[in-house]
């Protein structure tokens, strides 16, 4: 816990004595954030992992590039100290991280998103109740956050409040119908109550927003196998196994990613197809790899592109020992000099 919760009821109590006869006072954000400001201690380079973590994600460069400096020019910036924040509670330096969300909030207490890192870093440091409070504020501020909402729907769930929870994720998806991690939250609470087709209305729908997301494909199959749809539940695991390889493959930084975590959709299609086909030419699928390269054959539009697909064609048709003459003459009429041409 960051906070004993007895220093924070003695700071909202203001006036009145805290003693063991004393009724505490309700959790306000207001009476939370000074009771976190009043404690958190400026950071020091006090955890080794903290380095190591931000550079297997990316962040360390963000930090190193972008926002220290700007740091150094406006110390004072709440939207900056915000995103520090963030990243330092992604990362589990939570006392860092509370340190630039207090001064954040203390500069823009307006500010939704900041309530919902401070929310989150209490959160996972053990504080439920505390960050649902944050939360509040933080849809009080702004009803069409809906990152306030799945936070605060998943702390309910956290606690064991999951008519709640339910309540939360609905609300969140009236008013963001294409928000996928609210339609995924509400799928995993219909299909614990036996809810087993609301369910998957909700992960088709979460499909629509994000249609290779790996978690959605994964449960969207297991539920249609229960229904009795087997040869549907067949066809989704295959299409998961896809994404599955994408995600990795993103991960491993072998594909364009967007700043979002997890929004596969900004990278365009035949970038995920040729990834694909690639794979499975390295782990010796070559029929999977063919029917990759052959859909990707249908949209690709550039040179480059179709260079890209030839080749691997080219390359599945040798490995089966198959007729590759019209393959080698197509790709020789684009890319003459291509290392293929002259094996």
């Amino acid at each position: 816990m960051f906070l004993p919760r007895l220093h924070s009821v003695c700071l909202l109590v203001g006036a009145v004595a805290c003693t063991g006869d004393t009724e505490p006072a309700p959790l306000t954000a207001d009476g939370l954030l000074t009771s976190y400001a009043a404690v958190a201690a400026e950071p020091a380079d006090d955890w080794p992992g903290i380095n190591r973590w931000m550079d297997q994600t990316g962040e360390l460069r963000k930090l190193e590039d972008g926002l220290l400096p700007q740091l150094t020019d406006t110390p004072d910036d709440p939207l900056l100290l915000a995103e520090l924040g963030r990243i330092y509670t992604d990362a589990g330096a939570h006392g860092r991280a509370m340190w630039f969300l207090t001064r954040a909030l203390q500069g823009n207490a307006e500010h939704a998103t900041s309530w919902v890192y401070l929310g989150a870093s209490v959160g996972r440091m053990g504080d439920l109740e505390e960050a649902l409070v944050l939360y509040e504020r933080a849809m009080d501020l702004d009803r069409d956050l809906t990152a306030a909402f799945v936070q605060s729907a998943l702390t309910y769930e956290r606690l064991g409040e999951l008519a709640r929870a339910r309540t939360v994720y609905e609300e969140s998806i009236e008013r963001n119908p294409r928000h996928l991690e609210a339609r995924l939250g509400l799928a995993r609470l219909l299909e614990a109550d036996g809810e087993l087709e609301a369910a998957r209305v909700q992960l088709e729908r979460a499909l629509d927003v994000e249609s290779d997301s790996p978690t959605a494909l994964f449960r969207l199959a297991r539920i249609l196998a229960e229904l009795g749809r087997d040869e549907e539940a067949a066809e989704v695991a295959r299409a998961h196994e896809r994404a599955a390889i994408l995600e990795d493959l993103r991960m491993r930084r072998y594909l364009p990613t967007s700043t979002r975590i997890m929004q596969q959709d900004s990278v365009p299609r035949i970038h995920k197809l040729l990834a694909l086909a690639e794979f499975f030419l390295g782990n010796g699928r070559v029929e999977d790899a063919r029917l990759e390269l052959v859909e990707a054959r249908e949209i690709a539009r550039s040179d480059r592109e179709r260079v890209a697909v030839l080749a691997g064609l080219l390359r599945c048709a040798r490995a089966n020992a198959g007729e590759s003459a019209e393959l080698t003459s197509a790709l020789a009429e684009i890319a003459p000099d291509h290392p293929l041409l002259s094996e």
